[in-house]
């Protein structure tokens, strides 16, 4: 019986959004405070499109997020952000003109006060729509004001509340130095959930900026302001010229930049549409005459995104959401989905949230875990959820608030055939499950024979590998399936030892009765070596007879040796010889995945020995699957394409070709590769790769810049890679099979 344990933990929402150049300052504005009304909302990517196309330093920072959902304005070109292939998030979706979005959601900001110790201070504002002060833009941006909603009462209920009104508006600087209070703005960036990035070029982690606009005819300003944030930094604050001016009047304000900022770090001014020097007349003029204990300096950014070092910076507050762990003792079952640790108060409106699942298999190996194609379709697995499938290969599902309890959902987990076909026929592409024209899929008679072949080693990658690797055991089987003398499919335990021998001389390795390299020790090696051969079913022991009246030589099994014999030859029985030393057939399966005639070899070793080289690249995930015959048509019974080689490494799926001799690949006008690249367009592998025994003439490099070309420009191409199979080796007379230790 499968057994799984599913860890699970909470996060808030991650979004990244998309402008094009002419989006308006009072529309990015309002975006950006509807992001601070939100659980981690602050640390959302705002990528500016202008008509050049994303720039590469925006390229470059998008690399390191993993958005729920990617939010694009007018004129932004859907299709060229989903060809950056960054992303799997659960969806495109429209921002329009004002910076609205129906999908823009998450929990509530002020639910993580109980992040903050009861009792402490927390600003209320009220009767902010009656606010007349130029000023309260300001606020509102920086500062996250809002007026509060009816239910704010009760979340704010144990803690003193300092309020905001539009008759102490004028004096809210006074009010923010004499009354430090837990601000919006601190609880957006409480209990995160996402990336810090550090920059190449050194910088305090505690910096305070205060980024000036010249006016709001142009957003490079609040753009530089807004992701800002996304590097380390202590505080930020964005203001125009006409607004800084205005709080320059108000000596607390000078209190204010005290407060936000560190005692060992100067406040930077920085500024896109102000050069230096009028720069300077503001620090001259407004600034410093209200500064208290604190320097200012101009700060000149040549370029942002500024280069990024790493995703690793320091987070102000890290999420203090704990892993839950639950096990399934089926492939199916209830599990529940945690809410917020910091609240239990969720349901004044619809609110939500995300939940990450790493699952694991209860297995021996540790190649245990439960990795997804990002073209799984997650809603089959957690059912009647919605989510994705992230880049590291773990799922994520949405969660929205239903009072106060877990959530209990169905978790079905596919084995990878059933994955396989659902990646095969309707493949998530973009959060849209599409259908495919492969509406069946079937294994063949290579399938059968591969599936056979591995079950014989017990599926056993590993094993396959030491015995298909050494030279010496490739050419025993070979000789086995070659050999044109009587009864020459079949081998003693004497010839055996004579060829270990000439084996081991070939390899310069001599026998020494001094060392643990002679030949008592390889015997005894050897045999037991063969037992477990025996034992598995790849070779087959019995005797290699000779009857005494037709002199035919034939093989018995050993399960139908009895005291008379039949004669294959005449037919007639005989007495079974005394003391006949046992003969070794090799399996047929084995057989006939290596040639199918005497001098035909087979290519189901070469997809065998492929599979044994991913199994190896895998770290954490490994599923395969026998050769399959894909159909566009249930009634017809041609198939109109055949994939020899898929697998799944680490949750990326890997389809390909294999074939003994490279020059396969160019056989009957490329058709070999055309179908594969065409299944590949279909199905969106990750990977492709081409395998192959002997590669004479390039062939190999050939056939793979042919597929290359086969693609030409395909937005979604996969990873093209080539495998040349090693040829076996005597690298393994030394080991353990050999010699015991």
């Amino acid at each position: 019986m499968n057994q799984y344990q599913i860890v699970s933990q909470v996060r808030h929402l991650r979004y990244v959004c998309f402008v094009r150049d002419e989006y308006t300052h009072e529309a990015l504005t309002a975006l950006m405070q509807s992001l601070q009304q939100y659980w981690g909302g602050r640390y959302t990517p705002i990528i500016p499109v202008p008509a050049t196309g994303i720039s590469p330093g925006y390229v470059a920072l998008l690399q390191h997020y993993d958005p729920d959902y990617v939010l694009c304005g007018p004129g932004v070109d859907v299709e060229a952000v989903k060809q950056l292939r960054c992303f799997s998030p659960v969806g495109y979706f429209d921002l329009n003109e004002k910076g609205y979005s129906k999908e823009l959601r998450g929990v509530y900001a002020l639910h993580l006060l109980t992040q903050f110790t009861p009792g402490l201070p927390v600003l209320v504002a009220s009767g902010l729509d009656q606010v007349t002060s130029p000023l309260l833009p300001f606020y509102k941006l920086n500062f996250g004001l809002v007026s509060a909603a009816a239910f704010d009462e009760e979340i704010t209920r144990s803690y003193r509340q300092v309020a905001l009104t539009a008759e102490n508006f004028a004096s809210i600087n006074q009010l923010l130095h004499e009354q430090p209070s837990i601000l919006h703005s601190d609880l957006v960036r409480q209990n995160l959930h996402t990336v810090v990035l550090r920059t190449s070029v050194y910088q305090p982690y505690n910096v305070t900026e205060l980024i000036v606009a010249k006016d709001r005819s142009a957003t490079a300003d609040l753009l530089y302001y807004w992701n800002r944030q996304l590097y380390e930094c202590r505080s930020l604050l964005y203001c125009t010229v006409e607004e800084l001016r205005e709080l320059g009047r108000d000596r607390y304000f000078g209190a204010v930049l005290h407060n936000m900022s560190a005692y060992d770090q100067p406040i930077e001014v920085v500024s896109f549409s102000l050069n230096e020097a009028e720069v300077d007349v503001l620090l001259t003029d407004v600034l410093r005459p209200i500064a208290r204990h604190r320097a200012f300096r101009y700060r000149a950014i040549a370029e942002f995104p500024l280069a990024i070092m790493d995703a690793s910076g320091h987070l102000p507050h890290k999420s203090s959401e704990s892993p839950t762990t639950q096990t399934l003792i089926s492939d199916s079952g209830l599990i529940q989905l945690p809410m917020p640790s910091f609240s239990k108060n969720l349901h004044y409106y619809p609110q939500q949230w995300a939940v990450d699942l790493e699952i694991s298999q209860r297995t021996d190996d540790y190649r245990n875990r439960l990795l997804f194609p990002l073209t799984t379709n997650c809603g089959s697995i957690v059912k009647g959820r919605k989510g994705r499938v992230r880049p590291g290969r773990d799922l994520s599902v949405l969660v929205a608030s239903q009072g106060n309890e877990p959530a209990a959902v169905t978790v079905e987990l596919p084995s990878f055939p059933q994955l396989l076909r659902q990646l095969i026929a309707t493949p998530v592409l973009h959060g849209q499950a599409t259908r495919t024209r492969f509406v069946d899929q079937r294994p063949h008679d290579d399938s059968n024979r591969l599936s056979a072949f591995l079950s014989i080693f017990n599926q056993d990658f590993a094993l396959v590998r030491e015995f298909f690797d050494d030279k010496f055991w490739v050419d025993v089987f070979e000789e086995l399936c070659r050999s044109e003398a009587l009864a020459g499919d079949a081998i003693g335990f004497e010839e055996l030892v004579r060829r270990c021998q000439a084996a081991l001389s070939q390899a310069g390795i001599k026998l020494s009765k001094a060392t643990a390299i002679n030949g008592g020790n390889l015997r005894q090696s050897l045999r037991r070596t063969v037992q477990e051969l025996c034992g598995y079913g790849v070779l087959l022991p019995g005797f290699k007879l000779k009857c005494p009246r037709c002199s035919s030589i034939f093989w018995h099994p050993l399960n139908g040796a009895a005291q008379t014999v039949p004669c294959s030859g005449c037919l007639r029985d005989f007495s079974f010889p005394v003391e006949q030393p046992f003969a070794y057939k090799l399996n047929s399966v084995i057989k006939n995945s290596m040639f199918q005639s005497r001098f035909m070899r087979d290519g189901n070793l070469t997809v065998i020995r492929t599979l044994v080289s991913l199994h190896e690249q895998a770290h954490q995930s490994f599923g395969y699957s026998p050769q399959l015959n894909l159909y566009d048509s249930y009634r017809l019974g041609l198939n109109s394409a055949e994939l020899d080689i898929i697998g799944l490494v680490d949750g990326q799926l890997i389809i390909g070709e294999a074939k003994h001799s490279g020059s396969a690949f160019m056989a009957n006008d490329l058709k070999p590769l055309r179908s594969l690249v065409e299944a590949a367009k279909i199905i969106c592998p990750d990977r492709l790769i081409l395998a192959c025994y002997e590669d004479s003439n390039s062939e190999l490099a050939q056939a793979k810049t042919t597929v290359l070309d086969l693609f030409g420009h395909w937005a979604y191409q996969p990873v093209v890679t080539t495998l040349l199979l090693p040829d076996p080796s005597y690298f393994y007379l030394r080991g353990h099979r050999y010699f015991l230790d």
